[in-house]
């Protein structure tokens, strides 16, 4: 989840958490643009190598970030 305002973010990672699903701080919204340019890179992926749902995997134990 990006976005500017922390508290904000906090209730989205705390709402997709209840709908089951994990739901991650990713910063601020400015790294956003990070994470979309991966979408282009990911469809040449699947396009070229033919493979249904190529992506990116976060990997290792996570932990609660501190303020």
């Amino acid at each position: 989840v990006f976005g500017d305002d922390k508290a904000a973010r906090g209730e989205v990672v705390a709402l997709a958490d209840a709908m089951g699903l994990r739901g991650l701080h990713a910063g601020a919204l400015c790294n956003s643009a990070a994470a979309e340019a991966m979408t282009s890179i990911l469809i040449f992926v699947n396009k070229a190598y033919k493979v249904d749902g190529a992506g990116v995997r976060i990997t290792g134990e996570l932990i609660a970030p501190t303020d």
